[in-house]
């Protein structure tokens, strides 16, 4: 029996999708969405944020420094408080200021410092074990990061 190979297509055997550059080929015939029973990732904002919103998450202390990963932005905070349970925390916001001269750029810097007087914002870990403030952005654990898109 000769060896078995792998079928391309220039357009998806199932849906009847053409690929989006010309001259690609569908890897087995089928389109991702179709090899994948209709599921696809929904992928919004800064890739960035979301590859360090699905990072592996240590366990909460006071004190610590977290991020808030919104859209494209960061901004840099601080636990105050733990549940008992360790499923529930409380962030501050970090007074962040800019030390770098470097303009509408990418290449940005800063110092923190505690924001007693900010609000306190409650976060629960998901099912996933994602840190989420409660109608607000996921929370990054153990990394202080304060950053502007430039493009918005």
């Amino acid at each position: 029996m000769p060896p078995r190979k792998e079928q391309t297509d220039d357009k998806c055997s199932r849906c009847g999708a053409i690929p989006l550059f010309a001259g690609a080929r569908f890897p087995g015939g089928m389109c991702s969405k179709c090899q994948n029973g209709g599921a696809v990732m929904k992928l919004y904002g800064s890739l960035t944020n979301r590859m360090m919103e699905s990072s592996k998450q240590p366990a909460a202390i006071v004190g610590m420094g977290a991020t808030l990963c919104h859209y494209s932005d960061r901004d840099a905070a601080t636990v105050v408080r733990v549940s008992p349970s360790g499923k529930t925390i409380w962030l501050r916001e970090d007074r962040s200021t800019r030390t770098d001269k470097n303009g509408q750029s990418e290449a940005q810097s800063y110092t923190y410092e505690r924001d007693e007087s900010a609000p306190e914002q409650k976060a629960t870990m998901t099912r996933a074990g994602e840190w989420k403030i409660v109608n607000g952005p996921r929370v990054l654990l153990g990394l202080r990061q304060t950053y502007n898109d430039p493009n918005y």
